[in-house]
């Protein structure tokens, strides 16, 4: 794992993880909470819907979302699951079970990026959940952004 700082939308990335967690509304979308997944939802119209099929279907774990072009640019994204509620604070083992499933996706070479899933309104430090994602994705492919 790289540490970049940056705009995670204007990274050099093939993928873009967007930390999601496994709440639906009654309309059976995705609750795009607020930080990254609200950007994602607010950027690429009715991903909210397409993450609630993918939790519906397949529970709360990281998967592809597809790729989304908005304005000509092509947004390639992947849920990376952080909370189990969206009130509720970031989970050490999901995001760790998060970070496996990311290294078991069959992206190839392709470089990920995220950002520091958990710390944000997941209210967990960086110090606790860096050493998490260094043990698990351990390729310099996958790169944390941060402002």
């Amino acid at each position: 794992m790289i540490e970049r700082e940056g705009d995670i939308w204007e990274c050099e990335a093939d993928w873009i993880c967007i930390p999601t967690n496994g709440d639906l509304r009654a309309n059976k979308s995705a609750v795009m909470g607020a930080g990254l997944a609200k950007q994602a939802a607010m950027l690429c119209r009715n991903v909210d819907v397409a993450l609630g099929m993918l939790i519906a279907k397949n529970g709360n774990h990281t998967q592809s979302l597809g790729t989304w072009v908005v304005k000509g640019v092509a947004y390639r994204l992947i849920a990376f699951p952080t909370k189990n509620a969206w009130r509720a604070p970031s989970d050490l083992d999901l995001i760790r079970r998060s970070a496996k499933e990311l290294n078991g996706l069959l992206l190839g070479d392709a470089v990920v990026a995220l950002p520091r899933v958990g710390t944000g309104c997941g209210q967990l430090g960086w110090g606790v959940v860096r050493p998490v994602l260094m043990e698990e994705l351990p390729e310099a492919r996958f790169m944390v952004v941060s402002k």
